[in-house]
């Protein structure tokens, strides 16, 4: 079959995407800080998991997408959940997969003037609220899925 030499299957992928907000907002030299920490933190990490991504950011919001072995995303998820530098974590999309997204991003790390659709999701929103920011934070990695 032709699709399977050009795309590496992997039977039990799980793909997460996230969104959440930076807590503090004023202190800038310190959000740079706290940006790099997670980008060199989790690129070591996940690749020692066998975990690809990518963090966005608009500086008042993070989007991440995350996939790998269940058992490598859901306890990168409780730590997500855990860490002190952003709230409101809002899982807005979690599937199973064969096929990798991003295969070659242990981490990759997008700064973007504006993740649409982000800013509305909280406790209380709907379906279509929650696809629709999945849709903005997907459309943002646009540029680095196409090289």
């Amino acid at each position: 079959m032709a699709i399977a030499r050009t795309l590496a299957i992997e039977p039990g992928i799980v793909q997460v995407v996230l969104c959440s907000r930076i807590v503090d907002l004023q202190d800038t030299h310190r959000l740079e800080q706290d940006i790099d920490d997670i980008v060199r933190y989790a690129q070591t990490k996940n690749a020692k998991l066998g975990v690809t991504g990518a963090l966005l950011t608009d500086r008042a919001s993070f989007a991440q997408v995350i996939e790998g072995p269940i058992a490598s995303i859901e306890g990168m998820y409780s730590r997500i959940v855990d860490d002190k530098r952003h709230h409101g974590v809002e899982l807005l999309q979690y599937v199973t997969t064969h096929v990798r997204l991003l295969p070659l991003w242990p981490l990759a790390f997008v700064e973007v003037d504006r993740i649409p659709d982000i800013g509305r999701i909280n406790g209380r929103s709907t379906s279509l609220d929650r696809w629709r920011a999945c849709i903005s934070v997907l459309t943002a990695l646009r540029p680095l899925l196409l090289g």
